[in-house]
């Protein structure tokens, strides 16, 4: 990808916690992250629909959201001198 001059992240975490990417998951991600750009996965959700379920019936969207705009993940995250980009920022 870099010979071709692609755009890329270093590392992708959270593919086998899809669905399930807690608050305290994001921590522990976060506290041991390798230098480099990281991207987290996650599916957040404001709710469930018809959709949703059908394709991911036991994911936790809400969850997941409420991890990914918690204070204690933005905390952490400052505390580790870490920013959050846009892919159209690599």
């Amino acid at each position: 990808m870099r010979r071709a001059n692609v755009r890329h992240n270093d590392f992708l975490f959270g593919m086998n916690d899809s669905g399930a990417m807690t608050l305290d998951l994001a921590l522990r991600m976060v506290r041991h992250l390798p230098e480099g750009a990281t991207e987290l996965c996650f599916h957040p959700a404001v709710s469930r629909c018809a959709e949703i379920n059908s394709t991911m019936p036991e994911y936790r969207h809400e969850d997941e959201l409420r991890a990914l705009t918690s204070e204690a993940l933005i905390q952490a995250l400052n505390a580790k001198d870490l920013k959050t980009i846009a892919f159209s920022d690599l």
